[in-house]
Protein backbone atom coordinates (compact mmCIF):
# COMPACT_ATOMS: atom_id res chain seq x y z
CA UNK A 1 0.00 0.00 0.00
CA UNK A 2 3.14 2.34 0.78
CA UNK A 3 4.91 1.41 -2.39
CA UNK A 4 1.30 1.32 -4.49
CA UNK A 5 1.78 2.92 -8.20
CA UNK A 6 -1.35 5.39 -7.21
CA UNK A 7 -0.31 8.21 -5.15
CA UNK A 8 -4.08 8.59 -3.84
CA UNK A 9 -3.86 5.03 -2.37
CA UNK A 10 -0.45 5.53 -0.20
CA UNK A 11 -2.09 8.44 1.03
CA UNK A 12 -5.35 6.58 1.86
CA UNK A 13 -3.45 3.98 3.54
CA UNK A 14 -1.28 5.95 5.68
CA UNK A 15 -4.38 8.46 6.75
CA UNK A 16 -6.63 5.28 7.91
CA UNK A 17 -3.34 3.83 9.73
CA UNK A 18 -3.27 7.25 11.61
CA UNK A 19 -7.09 6.79 12.60
CA UNK A 20 -7.11 3.86 13.55
CA UNK A 21 -7.76 3.99 17.50
CA UNK A 22 -6.92 1.48 20.19
CA UNK A 23 -6.51 2.08 24.38
CA UNK A 24 -4.46 -0.35 26.88
CA UNK A 25 -6.01 -2.31 28.92
CA UNK A 26 -5.66 -1.62 32.49
CA UNK A 27 -6.01 -5.34 33.34
CA UNK A 28 -6.57 -6.57 37.10
CA UNK A 29 -5.02 -9.91 37.04
CA UNK A 30 -2.08 -10.04 38.44
CA UNK A 31 0.99 -9.86 36.76
CA UNK A 32 4.62 -10.39 37.91
CA UNK A 33 6.79 -7.34 38.09
CA UNK A 34 9.74 -7.89 36.27
CA UNK A 35 13.18 -6.00 35.69
CA UNK A 36 15.28 -3.11 37.81
CA UNK A 37 13.64 -0.49 35.67
CA UNK A 38 16.08 2.61 34.84
CA UNK A 39 17.21 5.66 36.45
CA UNK A 40 14.89 8.81 35.16
CA UNK A 41 15.26 12.25 35.95
CA UNK A 42 11.94 14.24 36.39
CA UNK A 43 11.08 18.21 36.61
CA UNK A 44 10.38 19.16 40.46
CA UNK A 45 10.72 17.38 43.90
CA UNK A 46 9.85 14.13 43.49
CA UNK A 47 9.22 12.64 47.53
CA UNK A 48 9.51 9.39 46.10
CA UNK A 49 13.55 10.07 44.56
CA UNK A 50 16.34 12.38 44.61
CA UNK A 51 17.36 15.76 43.64
CA UNK A 52 18.92 15.45 40.72
CA UNK A 53 22.16 17.89 40.90
CA UNK A 54 23.87 17.52 37.41
CA UNK A 55 20.52 18.91 35.71
CA UNK A 56 19.39 21.06 38.94
CA UNK A 57 22.77 23.08 39.61
CA UNK A 58 22.25 25.79 37.22
CA UNK A 59 19.09 26.96 38.91
CA UNK A 60 20.81 26.48 42.44
CA UNK A 61 24.02 28.65 41.29
CA UNK A 62 21.71 31.43 40.59
CA UNK A 63 19.68 31.41 43.40
CA UNK A 64 22.48 31.30 45.90
CA UNK A 65 24.27 34.05 43.60
CA UNK A 66 21.34 36.11 43.63
CA UNK A 67 19.95 35.41 47.23
CA UNK A 68 16.39 34.10 46.26
CA UNK A 69 14.49 30.84 46.71
CA UNK A 70 13.65 28.38 43.99
CA UNK A 71 10.40 27.45 42.45
CA UNK A 72 10.07 23.60 42.82
CA UNK A 73 9.65 23.61 39.10
CA UNK A 74 13.21 25.09 38.84
CA UNK A 75 14.46 21.40 40.09
CA UNK A 76 15.19 18.41 39.13
CA UNK A 77 14.72 14.92 40.24
CA UNK A 78 15.72 10.94 39.65
CA UNK A 79 13.99 7.84 40.53
CA UNK A 80 13.83 4.11 39.78
CA UNK A 81 11.08 3.29 37.22
CA UNK A 82 9.74 1.37 35.01
CA UNK A 83 7.67 0.80 31.73
CA UNK A 84 4.38 -0.49 32.23
CA UNK A 85 3.68 -2.59 29.29
CA UNK A 86 5.89 -3.50 26.36
CA UNK A 87 4.42 -4.60 23.11
CA UNK A 88 5.33 -7.05 20.60
CA UNK A 89 3.56 -7.29 17.39
CA UNK A 90 4.10 -10.02 15.41
CA UNK A 91 2.35 -9.90 12.13
CA UNK A 92 2.45 -12.77 9.21
CA UNK A 93 3.17 -11.96 5.52
CA UNK A 94 3.22 -15.44 4.56
CA UNK A 95 1.42 -16.34 1.35
CA UNK A 96 -1.85 -17.18 2.83
CA UNK A 97 -2.57 -13.95 4.17
CA UNK A 98 -2.62 -12.17 1.05
CA UNK A 99 -5.56 -9.38 -0.06
CA UNK A 100 -7.55 -8.63 2.11
CA UNK A 101 -6.49 -10.27 5.26
CA UNK A 102 -2.61 -8.91 4.76
CA UNK A 103 -4.25 -5.36 4.07
CA UNK A 104 -6.10 -5.70 7.28
CA UNK A 105 -3.34 -6.91 9.19
CA UNK A 106 -0.89 -4.03 7.85
CA UNK A 107 -3.23 -1.53 8.58
CA UNK A 108 -3.65 -2.54 12.00
CA UNK A 109 0.15 -2.66 12.90
CA UNK A 110 0.67 0.49 11.80
CA UNK A 111 -1.73 1.88 13.82
CA UNK A 112 -1.32 0.23 16.67
CA UNK A 113 2.78 1.23 16.42
CA UNK A 114 1.88 4.97 15.70
CA UNK A 115 0.09 4.91 19.15
CA UNK A 116 1.95 2.74 21.36
CA UNK A 117 5.06 3.92 23.66
CA UNK A 118 8.96 3.64 23.17
CA UNK A 119 8.31 0.28 24.92
CA UNK A 120 7.01 -1.81 21.29
CA UNK A 121 8.43 -3.80 18.57
CA UNK A 122 6.83 -5.25 15.19
CA UNK A 123 8.32 -8.52 13.41
CA UNK A 124 7.32 -9.76 10.36
CA UNK A 125 7.45 -13.75 8.93
CA UNK A 126 7.15 -15.64 6.42
CA UNK A 127 10.24 -18.30 5.74
CA UNK A 128 12.11 -15.55 7.93
CA UNK A 129 11.96 -12.89 10.48
CA UNK A 130 12.49 -9.67 9.83
CA UNK A 131 12.57 -6.81 12.91
CA UNK A 132 10.62 -3.55 11.35
CA UNK A 133 11.00 -1.91 14.16
CA UNK A 134 12.65 -3.66 17.68
CA UNK A 135 12.59 -2.31 21.30
CA UNK A 136 14.79 0.65 21.57
CA UNK A 137 16.31 1.10 18.22
CA UNK A 138 14.70 4.40 17.83
CA UNK A 139 13.22 4.04 14.43
CA UNK A 140 10.53 6.74 13.77
CA UNK A 141 6.34 5.98 13.81
CA UNK A 142 6.65 7.13 10.23
CA UNK A 143 9.50 5.30 9.05
CA UNK A 144 7.86 1.66 10.97
CA UNK A 145 4.32 2.64 9.17
CA UNK A 146 5.48 2.99 5.42
CA UNK A 147 7.72 -0.37 5.99
CA UNK A 148 4.70 -2.34 7.32
CA UNK A 149 2.49 -0.87 4.39
CA UNK A 150 4.92 -1.85 1.97
CA UNK A 151 4.68 -5.33 2.82
CA UNK A 152 3.48 -7.80 0.19
CA UNK A 153 2.73 -11.65 1.35
CA UNK A 154 4.40 -14.45 -0.19
CA UNK A 155 6.60 -17.23 1.35
CA UNK A 156 5.43 -20.13 3.66
CA UNK A 157 5.15 -19.74 7.04
CA UNK A 158 7.31 -20.21 9.94
CA UNK A 159 5.72 -19.56 12.68
CA UNK A 160 7.67 -21.09 15.85
CA UNK A 161 10.66 -19.14 14.98
CA UNK A 162 8.16 -15.90 14.90
CA UNK A 163 7.01 -16.36 18.51
CA UNK A 164 10.49 -17.15 19.49
CA UNK A 165 11.89 -14.04 18.17
CA UNK A 166 9.21 -12.39 20.24
CA UNK A 167 10.61 -13.84 23.11
CA UNK A 168 13.35 -12.47 22.58
CA UNK A 169 12.31 -8.92 21.84
CA UNK A 170 10.22 -8.79 25.01
CA UNK A 171 13.36 -10.29 27.04
CA UNK A 172 15.38 -7.39 26.32
CA UNK A 173 12.75 -4.78 28.39
CA UNK A 174 12.11 -3.82 31.80
CA UNK A 175 8.73 -3.40 31.70
CA UNK A 176 6.11 -4.99 33.98
CA UNK A 177 4.20 -6.75 31.42
CA UNK A 178 5.44 -7.95 28.43
CA UNK A 179 2.23 -8.38 25.64
CA UNK A 180 2.57 -10.31 22.45
CA UNK A 181 -0.01 -9.49 19.77
CA UNK A 182 -0.16 -12.01 16.42
CA UNK A 183 -2.07 -11.11 13.53
CA UNK A 184 -1.84 -14.09 11.52
CA UNK A 185 -3.86 -17.03 10.16
CA UNK A 186 -1.70 -19.50 12.07
CA UNK A 187 -1.36 -22.00 9.43
CA UNK A 188 2.37 -22.88 10.08
CA UNK A 189 3.81 -24.90 6.78
CA UNK A 190 6.89 -25.95 8.56
CA UNK A 191 7.00 -28.57 11.04
CA UNK A 192 8.26 -27.35 14.56
CA UNK A 193 6.60 -26.95 17.97
CA UNK A 194 4.13 -23.91 17.39
CA UNK A 195 2.97 -24.30 21.14
CA UNK A 196 6.43 -24.92 22.69
CA UNK A 197 7.42 -21.38 21.41
CA UNK A 198 4.35 -19.47 21.97
CA UNK A 199 4.71 -20.55 25.29
CA UNK A 200 7.44 -18.71 25.90
CA UNK A 201 5.18 -15.50 25.72
CA UNK A 202 3.94 -14.28 29.19
CA UNK A 203 1.23 -13.26 27.03
CA UNK A 204 -0.43 -13.83 23.64
CA UNK A 205 -3.42 -12.71 22.09
CA UNK A 206 -4.20 -13.46 18.51
CA UNK A 207 -5.99 -11.63 15.70
CA UNK A 208 -6.90 -13.60 13.00
CA UNK A 209 -8.61 -13.26 9.88
CA UNK A 210 -12.10 -14.20 10.05
CA UNK A 211 -12.20 -15.64 6.76
CA UNK A 212 -10.18 -18.64 7.36
CA UNK A 213 -9.92 -18.74 11.70
CA UNK A 214 -9.71 -22.16 12.43
CA UNK A 215 -5.99 -23.09 12.95
CA UNK A 216 -5.95 -19.61 15.09
CA UNK A 217 -8.57 -21.04 17.41
CA UNK A 218 -6.73 -24.51 17.58
CA UNK A 219 -3.41 -22.43 18.76
CA UNK A 220 -5.58 -19.96 20.98
CA UNK A 221 -6.80 -22.87 23.11
CA UNK A 222 -3.78 -24.90 23.40
CA UNK A 223 -1.71 -22.49 24.65
CA UNK A 224 -4.67 -20.22 26.61
CA UNK A 225 -4.50 -17.32 24.07
CA UNK A 226 -7.01 -14.72 23.33
CA UNK A 227 -8.48 -14.48 20.28
CA UNK A 228 -10.54 -11.97 17.72
CA UNK A 229 -11.48 -12.55 14.12
CA UNK A 230 -11.56 -9.65 11.50
CA UNK A 231 -12.83 -9.29 8.05
CA UNK A 232 -12.00 -5.89 7.06
CA UNK A 233 -9.88 -2.91 8.98
CA UNK A 234 -13.75 -1.25 9.95
CA UNK A 235 -13.51 -4.47 12.15
CA UNK A 236 -10.41 -3.67 14.24
CA UNK A 237 -11.07 -1.24 16.44
CA UNK A 238 -13.87 -3.00 18.35
CA UNK A 239 -11.73 -6.09 18.00
CA UNK A 240 -8.56 -4.65 19.63
CA UNK A 241 -10.91 -3.65 22.47
CA UNK A 242 -12.59 -6.79 23.39
CA UNK A 243 -8.56 -8.35 22.91
CA UNK A 244 -6.94 -6.15 25.24
CA UNK A 245 -8.82 -5.84 27.72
Amino acid sequence: MATATDRGLREKARRLAHRLAWREARSTAPTTVRGTGRMRSVRGLDPQGELDLDRSMDHLTQARAGSHALEPDELWSRRWSASRTAWCLVLDRSGSMDGEALATACLTTAGFWLRAHEQRAVLTFADDVVALGSLGDGRTGEEVLDRVLGLRGRGTTHLAPALRAAADQLGRTSARRRRTVLLSDCRATTPDDVVAAAGLLDELAILAPAADPAAARELARAVDARLETVSAPSDVPAALRRLLD
